[in-house]
């Protein structure tokens, strides 16, 4: 269970930093990447795991939902630091972080929560062996 996790997590965060890139890059938000995050994830879960149980499923889940958050938190962070020209460290060690929730939380549309349901079954389907 432990290299699923970490192989859930790796994947969680490497689908984080390409969602916020394509989102910085592009100046528009691309919700259904939360998708292949979830892909990603359901794949390193399935691989390192190779377990059927429900847990793994849970697992999963968990780990594309953290994914997604991370996606919101690091696309906020590479962008208050491109609009002040500031180094990514200096805003993450300067950030006010309730400030940062708040700021993710009032930009939540009814989309958003579509996406992350659509990928918190993706992750959780398939992150288990059949």
């Amino acid at each position: 269970m432990a290299l699923a996790v970490a192989g859930g997590l790796a994947a969680a965060l490497l689908g984080a930093v390409i969602w916020a890139a394509i989102t910085v890059i592009t100046n528009m938000e691309v919700g259904y990447v939360v998708v292949g995050i979830a892909f990603m994830v359901g794949w390193a879960v399935k691989t390192f795991g190779r377990g059927s149980e429900t847990a793994y499923g849970i697992v999963g889940a968990l780990c594309t939902i953290f994914g997604i958050v991370a996606g919101k938190v690091f696309t906020l962070v590479w962008l208050v630091a491109s609009a002040n020209s500031l180094p990514i460290i200096d805003v993450v060690s300067k950030m006010d972080w309730s400030k940062a929730a708040n700021v993710i939380g009032t930009n939540l549309g009814p989309i958003d929560f579509i996406f992350a349901a659509l990928a918190l079954s993706l992750g959780f389907k398939y992150s288990k062996r059949k």
